[in-house]
């Protein structure tokens, strides 16, 4: 949530107000029901799932900024989870 503030250039406002000031960013609606589902994720597998997805929107904001050379946003495959779930399928993940 900070660094899409940053990212939008709005200054940070204190905790109490993150919530509200996040929502007014462009990326809100796209990664408020993905970190929502993070938040109250059952299991570890669907949490990890949703922050991926959060990280692979986040990561493409930046690219879109030109600021550094560009990141790669596609989450790896790991050991300790299947990343064979698109995130823009809003699918939780396989078990």
């Amino acid at each position: 949530m900070r660094l899409c503030l940053l990212m939008d250039r709005r200054c940070l406002p204190y905790s109490k107000w993150l919530g509200s000031a996040f929502a007014r960013t462009p990326r809100a609606a796209v990664l408020t029901p993905v970190l929502t589902t993070a938040l109250t994720a059952s299991d570890w597998h669907i949490r990890e799932h949703h922050l991926a997805c959060a990280y692979e929107i986040v990561a493409a904001a930046h690219n879109r900024l030109s600021l550094t050379d560009p990141v790669d946003p596609t989450p790896r495959a790991s050991t300790t989870a299947d990343r064979s779930r698109s995130c823009t399928s809003n699918a939780s993940p396989r078990r």
